[in-house]
Formats: structure tokens, C-alpha cells, sequence
């Protein structure tokens, strides 16, 4: 009995490892699934984020190119005294009454434009910096508030070197007329003799991009090649007490996440997109990453792999009750086949032993019967054929005797 039960428990213990390694690879290899097919998913958001921020500039920049359409720009400009040089008193600049016809035109024109496009700020811009109209959210500016110091603003270069219904877009920077972080984008008043005397410029707030990462789950975020986030749908970027400067707005990758997460930014920067990934407590993080055209800026998506498990814990609960069934019923069929196995292999070795205790005892009569074709038969038939032997042995000696 003994060796039944030592060899129910060897095979026995066989079979649950081979059955408990069989499931841990066939559920890991169903999570790296999991996982993969959540990547492409994640790719598949990351593409339609992408194309809704480009979609934000290419709008923004026709609707620019559109307004800039209508003749009374260039009708403002083409005026022989526009054209004279502005003229100033106490630091004010002078319109004439025709200007002052035409720009009156233009606001009213400029007022519908921006309550329509969600701009915060509308001005036109001469080549010497001084504003010639300003709208700062949907106000008409009084004309000695018009300033003429727009030379030293990051766009009034660039805007310049734009041609016909090309449009500039400026680098976040604060507004100092909405006290807001804005995003500019210009282009020029080109006249007849395609000289181009003015910009038309609007701002609209950095918020509305930074809506555009706003997500149900997961973390979606922008970071610029300087390692400043731009955009994060887990962060709260001051709406009130606006901070001043750059660095102060928009926190810094370091502030943000762990140390780890610097082998993901020197990886998205030698590649335009793909995935990556990097470790934080422990756990591992997913990143679908692409670069966006517009200021080289890097749209990221990331997903812990608690969280992409978590999306599939339905089909690991399932596939977890069908492995705890099936190995339920291998073990149970394989213990009863064990029993019958063990019971064929130790039944024929218990009747030699207990024939070998018989023979011990003098009883050289006893029959052996094992059934089978096996070994342990060959095996009894030896054993019988050498107790005849021995009999026929003892029965000479006693005749010698």
C-alpha cells in the first residue's frame, strides 16, 4: 500500500505542475494579447487626438485666411493717407474720417468673427508695430489704447516673411491684454502691388488645445522637446492667478513623472511614433506616442497594465473558471487512472511478496497467479520455475539423506 500511495503522489504531483504550468503560460500568453491589441487601440486614439489638434491649427489658420478675404483690409491700406504714414498726437495715433470709416467697417466686421471662432484677441498690425485695430474679447479697443510697440512681440517677424494666405503660428505665449496663455496665429495684408503693409493676427487660448487630451481613461498628455507638458488630461493647469512665466505654467516632465520616464523622452525624440514603455512602483506602463507637425510638440497615451487588465477582467475571469473546470476534471480523471495504474503495477509485486513470505515459510505449493502479458508475468513464471526448482532440490536431498 505504501507504494500505491507513493506513486499516486508522484504522478499526482506531476500532473498538477504540468497542468498549473500549462495555465500560467496559456493566461500570460492571453495578457501579452491583451496587452498588444490595447496598444493598437491606443495607437488608433493617439491618430485621432493627432488629427483633431492639426485639425485646431488648419481651422484656426483658414478661418484666418478667410477673414483676411474680405476686400476692406486691403481698401484700409490702399488709402493714399494710410499709405502717407500714421500720424500721431499726444502718442495717439489719427485716422481721417475715411480711415476712420473703413475701420469702423473692419471692427464691426472682426466683432462677428471672433464671437464666431472662439478668439480671444483680434488686432492688425502695421510694419512699423503699431496697432491699427484691437478686439480683446469681442471689446473694441479706444484708439489710445492701441499700441505701438507690437515690433518686439515673437510673431511680428514671421508674420512678415508669410506670404499671400500663408498663415504664422506662434509658440504659447501670455497674452498681456486676457492675462491668458494664447496661441497666435497671423498672416499678412497683401495689396495689389504685393507689397505687405500689415498683419491680421488672432489669439485663442491655450485651454481649447488642451481640451483636446481630455480622455475617459488611461492618461493622455503633450510634452515639448524641452521637456515641458504642454497638455495633460491628469493635470489642472492654473485657470485663475495665471503664472507669468513658461516655466511656471507649464510644469516640467521631472515634476511630473519618475525618474524612469527619461529613457521614454530620449526614446520618442529619436522617433517620430511607436510604442514604449517604462516602470513606476513596480508596474509596468504602456505609451502609444506621435510628433505632432505643428511645434515639434509629442502626443502620448499611456495606460498602466492594471488598467489594461482591468478593461479585460471579464475575459481572464472567464478564461481563469474554464482553466479551474478543465483542471478540475484532468485531475480527477487523471488520480482515477493513477489508482488503476498504480493498482495494475503494485497488485502483481504484493503477490510475489507475499508468495516469497509463503515459500519463506515453508509452503513451496503456493500458486502465483498473475494475470497479464507483461513483464511481472515473465517475471511470476521465473519465480514459480525456481521454486519447482528448489522443491525437486529438497526432495533429492531428503532421498540422499
Amino acid at each position: 500500500m505504501k507504494l500505491q500511495w507513493s506513486l499516486i503522489l508522484i504522478f499526482s504531483t506531476i500532473m498538477i505542475a504540468t497542468v498549473g504550468i500549462f495555465s500560467y503560460i496559456t493566461q500570460e500568453m492571453l495578457i501579452d494579447g491583451f496587452i498588444e491589441n490595447d496598444l493598437h487601440e491606443m495607437r488608433e486614439k493617439v491618430l485621432e487626438r493627432e488629427l483633431r489638434m492639426e485639425n485646431l491649427h488648419d481651422r484656426a489658420s483658414e478661418d484666418l485666411v478667410f477673414a483676411l478675404k474680405n476686400p476692406l483690409f486691403v481698401e484700409y491700406f490702399e488709402l493714399p493717407e494710410t499709405k502717407a504714414g500714421n500720424v500721431f498726437e499726444d502718442g495717439v495715433l489719427q485716422f481721417t474720417d475715411k480711415q476712420r470709416e473703413i475701420k469702423t467697417k473692419l471692427e464691426q466686421y472682426v466683432f462677428h468673427f471672433q464671437n464666431k471662432f472662439e478668439v480671444d484677441e483680434t488686432c492688425i498690425i502695421d510694419t512699423s508695430g503699431q496697432e491699427h485695430a484691437r478686439l480683446v474679447l469681442s471689446k473694441i479697443e479706444a484708439d489710445e489704447y492701441l499700441s505701438p510697440e507690437e515690433a518686439s512681440t515673437p510673431f511680428f517677424a514671421p508674420s512678415f516673411q508669410k506670404q499671400r494666405d500663408q498663415v504664422h503660428i506662434q509658440y504659447p505665449y501670455l497674452s498681456p491684454d486676457t492675462h491668458r496663455w494664447v496661441m497666435a496665429y497671423t498672416s499678412p495684408i497683401v495689396l495689389g502691388d504685393e507689397t505687405k503693409p500689415a498683419f491680421y493676427h488672432f489669439e485663442i487660448p491655450i485651454t481649447i488645445f488642451q481640451d483636446l487630451v481630455n480622455i475617459d481613461h488611461g492618461r493622455m498628455y503633450v510634452i515639448d522637446p524641452d521637456g515641458f507638458i504642454i497638455a495633460d488630461s491628469e493635470h489642472q493647469f492654473p485657470s485663475a492667478n495665471i503664472p507669468e512665466k513658461f516655466e511656471d505654467y507649464f510644469p516640467l516632465i521631472d515634476s511630473m513623472f519618475p525618474p524612469a520616464f527619461a529613457d521614454v523622452v530620449q526614446e520618442i525624440k529619436e522617433n517620430k511614433e511607436g510604442y514604449t514603455s517604462y516602470l513606476q512602483d513596480d508596474e509596468t506602463h504602456y505609451i502609444a506616442y506621435m510628433r505632432l507637425p505643428t511645434f515639434g510638440w509629442y502626443l502620448l497615451f499611456e495606460e498602466s497594465e492594471e488598467l489594461i487588465l482591468s478593461e479585460h477582467s471579464t475575459g481572464i475571469g472567464s478564461l481563469q473558471l474554464t482553466f479551474g473546470v478543465i483542471a478540475t476534471l484532468v485531475i480527477s480523471l487523471g488520480l482515477i487512472g493513477i489508482i488503476l495504474l498504480s493498482q495494475r503495477i503494485t497488485k502483481p509485486i504484493i503477490v510475489l511478496r507475499n508468495a516469497t513470505k509463503e515459500i519463506e515459510n515453508g509452503m513451496l505449493e503456493y500458486k502465483i497467479n498473475i494475470k497479464g502479458a507483461d513483464e511481472l508475468k515473465d517475471l511470476s513464471k521465473s519465480f514459480e520455475h525456481m521454486v519447482k526448482s528448489l522443491k525437486k532440490t529438497m526432495e533429492l536431498e531428503k532421498e540422499l539423506a
